[in-house]
Parts: structure tokens; sequence; C-alpha cells
């Protein structure tokens, strides 16, 4: 009989399991021990933080897996998990002096970076660029302050500002974020005809800087009327009325004169063009006396009031209905460029006895661009004024305002409120001593008048004293008025602090609307 040898099957599975397969060894992971690298920029060390702040991060390791924490003093602020991120700091949200910024980064592996970096911190209220005043009173007598308040008229910080200086305003340590007033008060402390003034800015954002002088002189513009030559009218009668007023040019005689005249035309070295002269007499709702010249030689001359021209065209301006009494002027300008620089020319003037609503102007070829400014008083305490391209027809706004208490209620769209106030003092040798103060804001449908509420310096306060004078006292508020003012160009509020809106050479429509809301200490 034959043996058979039998060998279970689980030998050869242990025996092929068992075999020396050197593939499905592991290879040992080396540890991570490389630490985070990190960059910022924004913050350097030493530097000094006064307005908000932005803190670049930039984090660069293998490991995708990053925690970076931001302290200052110790205190955190961020904590972020991105490789490279942007934070602000705000002095406003921390006490003011010595700083330690730390950015500490942290991987998966537990690897850390710390960097430290030390820098000043420094709530920044206002900046007054440099003493913008002598380009507006040239008075070395004068002395000048600038006080910061809060809005509910705590003092934060004041100055005396001396010329071609920046000056920079900061709050106490722990004052929090908020909208300011910037003031300026002018004295004239060795002057005895020469009144204070006061002016403020209210609803500011911390941080705010006025315009250079080099910033407000160009945007001026300015014309020197440095030149000029003698100019003879004949042939014209005693009722004949003459007008030659242009940004660039005019009559010595404040633009006017009637009859056959002699007088110097005073006029800009670098004008570039033709000057113009007209006639308007009659009392007529029409052209019919309407007269005019162009003058191409700033030379003595002798011009006759025969070879003026009549106008070959014309049309209308059309005044509401329902106002008769107003005043309207006509302005060319011979293309847009001048038209952006205000190189105005005068070309016609609504004869005052006229009382139509529809008012005839003249349309002459030299000019391209038109601009009619319109005025008029709607009742006892309420005119309008309005300068806008084109003949069209005037549209008088819907706006109001009205005294509250302390409070200025308006309505309508408009872009910047003035509030004008005089306070009157004592009365030295039959002269009153007065000081004038203007207040202004954005559009804002209620204003609180911050006169009461002012914490004055006390070296201004002393100086009001010594006139009697006490802006915190209401009984002393002798007149009151509020004008809202839009622009149809972007007029930026902050361009006219200290120096105001008009003083820049705006072109576009713009229109105001004042209300004498208070007159005389018993009104």
């Amino acid at each position: 009989m034959r043996k058979y040898l039998i060998i279970p099957s689980f030998i050869f599975f242990f025996l092929g399991c068992s075999s020396n397969d050197e593939s499905t060894n592991e290879i040992p992971q080396e540890n991570d021990t490389t630490n985070p690298e990190i960059s910022i920029n924004g913050i350097e060390n030493g530097d000094t933080v006064e307005t908000i702040t932005s803190l670049n991060v930039s984090i660069m390791d293998e490991d995708n897996q990053i925690t970076t924490t931001i302290l200052v003093d110790n205190q955190e602020i961020s904590t972020n998990e991105n490789k490279q991120f942007t934070i602000d700091i705000d002095p406003f949200d921390f006490s003011s002096g010595a700083k330690t910024l730390t950015i500490e980064s942290t991987d998966s592996s537990g690897n850390t970076t710390t960097i430290t970096q030390s820098f000043e911190m420094k709530k920044l209220l206002f900046i007054n660029s440099d003493f913008q005043i002598p380009l507006l009173f040239s008075n070395p007598e004068l002395e000048t302050y600038i006080s910061i308040n809060t809005m509910e008229g705590e003092l934060l910080d004041y100055q005396k500002i001396e010329a071609d200086q920046e000056t920079r305003f900061y709050a106490p340590n722990m004052v929090e974020r908020q909208n300011i007033i910037a003031t300026m008060f002018m004295f004239y402390p060795n002057s005895q005809n020469r009144q204070p003034a006061i002016i403020s800015y209210g609803n500011l954002l911390p941080g705010t800087k006025t315009i250079t002088q080099n910033e407000v002189a160009l945007r001026r513009l300015e014309y020197s009327k440095s030149n000029s030559f003698q100019l003879t009218m004949t042939d014209a009668t005693e009722t004949t009325n003459f007008k030659m007023k242009g940004q660039e040019y005019s009559l010595e005689t404040f633009g006017a004169t009637t009859g056959n005249f002699a007088a110097p035309i005073n006029y800009d070295p670098n004008l570039n063009g033709r000057m113009f002269i007209y006639s308007n007499p009659s009392g007529a709702d029409n052209l019919q006396d309407y007269r005019f010249l162009f003058i191409d030689d700033f030379v003595d001359s002798t011009i006759s009031f025969l070879d003026f021209d009549v106008p070959s065209n014309s049309t209308s301006i059309q005044s509401p209905q329902s106002i008769t009494d107003f005043g309207l002027t006509l302005f060319g300008y011979r293309n847009q460029d001048d038209y952006d620089k205000r190189k105005y020319t005068e070309i016609f003037t609504k004869p005052s006895s006229s009382t139509s609503t529809n008012i005839e102007v003249p349309i002459l070829e030299e000019f391209e661009i038109y601009e009619k400014q319109y005025g008029t008083k709607l009742s006892e305490k309420k005119s309008y004024l309005s300068r806008t391209k084109g003949f069209g027809e005037i549209t008088i706004p819907d706006w109001d305002a009205q005294l509250e208490g302390n409070l200025i209620i308006t309505s309508g769209n408009y872009d910047h409120l003035f509030v004008g106030t005089t306070f009157k003092g004592d009365i030295v040798e039959n002269t009153v001593n007065r000081i004038t103060w203007s207040y202004s804001e954005k559009n804002n449908p209620e204003v609180i008048l911050p006169f009461e509420n002012f914490e004055i310096p006390q070296e201004i306060k002393a100086m009001l004293e010594s006139l009697g004078i006490d802006p915190n006292n209401p009984s002393q508020l002798e007149m009151l008025s509020v004008i809202l003012e839009d622009f149809e160009k972007d007029n930026a509020f902050e361009d006219g602090i200290f120096v105001g809106y008009g003083n820049s050479n705006y072109y576009g429509d713009e229109q105001s609307m004042s209300f004498r809301i208070k007159d005389g200490i018993n009104n």
C-alpha cells in the first residue's frame, strides 16, 4: 500500500508570509524642526503710529498649518491661520505712549518664531499744514490759535500758530475715536479797530489735514491786474451805462460808468484774448438798447459809442413766475478751458427797473459757454443765490433751516452748512465790542450749535473777557444766520477748512440759500 505525506496547507501559508521582502519596509520620517520665517511691513522699529496703520504680515514655512498671533504690549489683538494677511492698528484702540509689537508664528510641529518691534503710539486729531491766513489778511499784529474740541465741546488740544509751520494736534491718552471740531481764533491784541474772529469746522474725522498754502494758491489762479491803459469814450449820452468786467480786467470804477468817460482799464499782464465792453441802460425787457464792443489793443485809445455793435442773436432766461424782484447777470466764456479757470466775461446785467420774469439776453459768437448768476429775496429773512451754466429756467430748491434751542433743523439735498453768528460785548468809547463766530459742517439735518458748551482755552477766554465777550452766554448772541450750499462739482468740505470754499477757482453749478434766524439780542 502506497503512503502519502500530508503537509497542512497552513504551513505553506506561513512559509510564504515569512519571506524577506524589503519593499514593504517603511522609511522613517524626519522630524520638522524648521521655524517659520516672519516678514512684516507697515510698521518699523522706532516708528510713531498716529493714524490707522495697515500691518502686512507674511509667513514662510513648508507647513501649511500655521497660527500667527499679534500682540501689543502682550495684549492679543489678532490671531490668523493664513500665511499672508493684513490687520489695521488704530491708535485710538490703545493708550498713548511707548508700545511693543509682538508677532508669534507657530507651525503644526510646534516650531515657533517670535519677533518684536518698539514704536510710539499717538492719537492724531488734526494737522494744520501751514499758516494760511497771510493769504487772506496781511497784518503782522494778527495772533492766531487753533483748538481741537469734541463735538460736545470738550477741549482736547490747542496751540498758538506760527507762520509757515505745520502744526499737529493730539488727543489725551485715553480718548476714544470720535469726530472733532477744529477752531481758529484770530486776535489783534494791539489794535482797537479790528474785531476778533472765530472760525470752526465740525464733524471732522480724526487725522484731518488742511490743504497747504501752495495748494490754495494753485487753486485760486489769481490775476494781478497790474497793467493798465487809458480808455476814452466819446459820443455817449449821460444816461448810457457802460460795464467792462472780466476775471482778468475791469474798469477802475468798479466795472461801470455812465456817459462819456476817460478811465484806466486794469488788466492781467498774461491776458490772452480780447476785452469786452457793453451798455445796457434801458429799463425795457428786451435788448433794444443793448450795445457791445470788443477791444483788441491794450494801449491808450479813444473809442466811439457809435462803433458799438448790436447783437444778432438772443434768447430768454425764465425766472419763477412768482418772483419778479431778482438780479440776473450773464457771463460768457470763450471755451471750456476758460470756464475751468474761471476766466469769465460779464456780458449782460438785468436792468434794475425790469419786473418781467422772462429776460432777453444776448448770444455772441465770441463765447462758447454761458453762465447765469441769479439772486432774489424770497422773504424778509430768506434769500437765494445761484450760478448755473446755460440759459435754462431758474429752479429754486426746497430747502429750509430752523432753530430749535441750540439745534438747527435743516431739510433739502445740499452739500455744506454754514452758521454765522455775532456776539456783543462791552461798549467802549461809543464802540461796541463784537466777535464773529462761524461754524460749518457737511450736510447734516440736525446740527447742534457748540457755542454754549464749547470749552475755550483759558488764554483765549481771557482775551475775550477783556472785551466783555462771553460766547458761552446765549444772552450775548446778537445775530445768527444759516447758509446752505450745494455744488455740482465735488468740492470736498475738508479742502475749505480755514480758507473757505469761495477762495478756489471753482467752476460748475453752485447755489446757496441763506436764513437770517436771529437778528438782534432780543429777537
